[in-house]
């Protein structure tokens, strides 16, 4: 048994493919390891001898994102799971020889097709990961029922290189490493597919752009392609997932391959893009100052607060459901508005989860001392002289001029943007009605702005009238309480994508988009 590491181990945000290959005979690959430096650019290369290496590979296994400022950690899996797997349909070349030794019947490597078998199990141990797989072999007999059989039954999210051809006789280890990165693009395309990977809208944008501006000719194989998994964000050197299109000498990939391969992802359909568009839009709309200002007076007159100097009417915009279309346009300005209401919902669900998590890292005693300033009308001054005059009387000031310092070094820390007004314990919760009327509305005509999805509202009877043909209304207030019934499954997978790209787990995904989906329309 052994575990060769032939390159170094993949670093976070490198863009190289991790490559598991697994031969029993380690004198056949041994002579070519020094040109397996000339892979290092684009690959990181394991090698095994053994089914008992791969297991240990997987216990050592660690799920962890490296922490990156934006939204998205980045990924950072050293090991497995693996990006390719290259494996020999034999793990003992004895056996025609009569091999009887204890530890390869016990380890099960007489068993036919034994090295495809470790791979595709590998494999399915993260079956929503993309992985590709290369078997090859010197024995045409090895292409048999097994291999027949598991092919019938692999999920497209694992792409296996289902091709007889490919044998010791016919093939080096560079052409075999080659094919891999073609197996690669293929998983990957499928996971795109089912939005198990996204590309997100503006990186589908910039490579576009760069396409475009170079038509015709190639791209420098050190450009990265960024794709989201559950993992993480991921970048692809160029280099790596076209090695098979790479020009070593000039190290560079023809743009037409990338173009090519980039076109069959399914994030290109126009009223996505244009209502991601528009969501964002309104998503500024909503987090604007003013726009919070008007809610401020709305939710102090429905508790009959009065607010001197109210105008006759607030500074008002049209809100998301009137931007309708008549005609031959109606039912793409009604998909388009459906899709921004729901990639707004997930905005604010992320920027919940996101708050909270914030939150809980707030000392408890900082977080007291923040909701008592929220609460007490007095100025900040006097109220924390009170404070130190109780603490005195307490006979506890040492400790509550320790808490003071705690609490200036917490704000000057910028761990919350604005910790007085983000403390508010309405951010704890989930998503509510309120909250999606001023998604769609942030600048409401009126004071008086009803704050629910009734359909006797304006907004809960826009979102009844957001119905096409042989397509319900769109229930936001079922889609509150988990239940995503009133979705097409094109609304399903769009959203699917952009929750990836906003939240990789999907245990922060709320709970009508980790269901199965919508019921298939035929």
């Amino acid at each position: 048994m052994s575990i060769t590491r032939m390159t170094t181990p993949l670093s976070a945000g490198d863009g190289r493919l991790k490559v598991l290959w697994l031969d029993d005979t380690i004198d056949r690959i041994a002579p070519w390891a020094g040109a397996a430096l000339d892979f290092e650019p684009w690959f990181s290369l394991v090698y095994a001898t053994h089914p008992k290496d791969v297991t240990e590979l997987i216990d050592d296994a660690t799920s962890r994102c490296a922490p990156t400022d934006g939204r998205q950690p980045l990924y950072d899996l050293e090991g497995a799971p693996f990006d390719a797997y290259l494996v020999d349909f034999r793990l003992c070349d004895k056996i025609d020889d009569g091999c009887m030794l204890e530890e390869h019947l016990e380890a099960g490597l007489h068993a036919p097709s034994a090295g495809l078998l470790v791979g595709i199990l590998t494999a399915l141990r993260w079956p929503r990961h993309p992985q590709a797989l290369v078997p090859y072999s010197g024995y045409d007999e090895e292409f048999g029922q097994i291999w027949r059989l598991a092919r019938q039954f692999c999920p497209p999210i694992i792409s296996v290189l289902w091709d007889d051809s490919v044998t010791k006789g016919t093939r080096d280890q560079k052409s075999l490493l080659k094919l891999l990165p073609i197996q690669c693009r293929i998983a990957l395309g499928n996971a795109v597919r089912s939005a198990e990977v996204v590309m997100p809208l503006k990186e589908r944008d910039r490579w576009e752009t760069l396409l475009t501006d170079n038509a015709g000719q190639t791209i420098p194989a050190e450009e990265k392609i960024w794709l989201f998994t559950e993992s993480g964000a991921r970048p692809y050197l160029v280099g790596a997932l076209f090695h098979d299109a790479l020009d070593e000498l000039n190290r560079t990939v023809p743009a037409e391959d990338i173009e090519a391969w980039i076109s069959t992802l399914p994030v290109a359909d126009p009223i996505e893009r244009q209502a991601r568009r528009l969501a964002e839009f309104y998503w500024k709309l909503r987090w604007n100052e003013v726009s919070q200002d008007v809610y401020s007076v709305v939710r102090a007159l429905k508790q009959d607060v009065e607010v001197p100097g109210l105008q006759p009417h607030p500074p008002s915009y049209p809100w998301l459901c009137s931007w309708k279309s008549k005609g031959d346009g109606r039912d793409t300005s009604v998909q388009r508005i459906r899709l921004a209401i729901l990639f707004l919902f997930l905005r604010e669900h992320e920027d919940r989860i996101r708050h909270r998590r914030r939150h809980a890292e707030v000392p408890d005693e900082i977080r007291r001392l923040l909701e008592v300033i929220r609460d007490d009308d007095r100025d900040i001054e006097e109220l924390l002289g009170d404070l130190e005059n109780s603490a005195r009387l307490d006979g506890c000031l040492e400790r509550y001029h320790n808490l003071i310092a705690d609490f200036l070094n917490f704000l000057e820390s910028g761990a919350l943007a604005d910790p007085i007004r983000d403390i508010v314990a309405g951010r704890e919760l989930d998503v509510a009605e309120v909250d999606i009327v001023r998604l769609v509305d942030p600048f409401p005509a009126a004071w008086d702005s009803p704050l629910s999805l009734d359909e006797s509202t304006k907004v809960g009877k826009g979102l009844t009238r957001l119905a096409i043909e042989d397509v319900p209304s769109l229930n936001m207030k079922d889609l509150l309480a988990g239940d995503g019934s009133s979705l097409t499954p094109a609304e399903f997978l769009c959203a699917r994508r952009f929750a990836r790209e906003l939240m990789p787990s999907e245990e922060d995904w709320p709970h009508w988009l980790r269901s199965a989906g919508p019921p298939q329309t035929d």
